[in-house]
């Protein structure tokens, strides 16, 4: 008989624990289903309201395959769409007072359910669990757009000489590798975050911008061309905007602005 890796026995009998799970609290959420209480559970910790391409993020779909789930919710009153004033682009999806509602009334019984099923005297365990299951889950999403992104990249720029240059430097990139670009890559959005207020001209975000255009280098040699189409992307691109926009609300669009102002300044000079 073959021998097969304990993580793909985990794998597999966490994945027929969902099933199980779903199953029985579809039955018992009082009307609602799983994925709508979750929906639900996830506008709630956003006080109320969030765009369709966050809610997507936070509970690992598509932007379609959240729209799918969220007609019939709209229909008999769960929730409810809002213009985002910070943002034309992209509506919000906001929670209903049939939502509030609703949701209030699931949670006592997925409370009850969890008690029956998870014993307090387990928390620790559970704990455990539960953020080891949120690390799997934040790792799945970010390979599943790494995959996404790469395929469309090399669509889109497969014949370029910055294609070629990225896919040779990245292939000898390690773990550690990895690691270190988005740890830097964070820091130096936290640094931007923290100098908005100064505006997109400002001697201290420009510094800043520049570091992170000499940062594209670990990957392909960038131009200004380049750059100014990169900085569009941050913000016309919902998949990238998402990103900025978990550090602050309205990164994505400052990013820009503040690219486009750095590169009409290096061609001047």
């Amino acid at each position: 008989m073959q021998k097969y890796s304990e993580a793909l026995k985990f794998l597999i009998n966490m994945a027929k624990a969902q099933t199980v799970l779903t199953r029985r609290l579809d039955a018992g959420l009082g009307g609602l289903s799983l994925n709508e209480f979750i929906i639900l559970y996830e506008l709630t910790q956003a006080d109320g309201k969030l765009r369709g391409v966050d809610l997507a993020e936070r509970i690992g779909l598509t932007a379609s395959g959240v729209t799918r789930l969220l007609l019939p919710m709209e229909k008999i009153g769960l929730v409810k769409r809002e213009a985002n004033k910070e943002d034309a682009r992209s509506s919000l999806v906001v929670i209903a007072s049939g939502g509030k509602r609703k949701f209030e009334e699931a949670c006592e019984r997925a409370e009850l359910f969890c008690e029956d099923n998870f014993p307090e005297s387990r928390s620790e365990t559970l704990q455990g669990f539960a953020k080891f299951l949120k690390r799997a889950a934040g790792l799945a999403t970010v390979l599943e757009h790494k995959d996404n992104y790469a395929e469309e990249s090399k669509e889109r720029w497969g014949e370029s000489e910055l294609y070629k240059q990225s896919q040779e430097r990245v292939k000898k990139f390690t773990k550690a590798d990895w690691e270190r670009i988005k740890d830097e890559g964070a820091k130096l959005m936290k640094e931007i975050v923290a100098n908005m207020s100064k505006g997109a001209k400002s001697e201290a975000v420009q510094k800043l911008i520049a570091r992170h255009y000499e940062g594209l280098r670990v990957f392909y040699e960038p131009n200004l061309t380049m750059y100014r189409g990169l900085g569009n992307m941050y913000y016309d691109d919902p998949r990238f905007s998402a990103y900025y926009e978990k550090f602050h609300k309205g990164l994505a669009k400052f990013m820009r602005e503040a690219i486009n102002v750095y590169c009409d300044r290096q061609a001047k000079s």
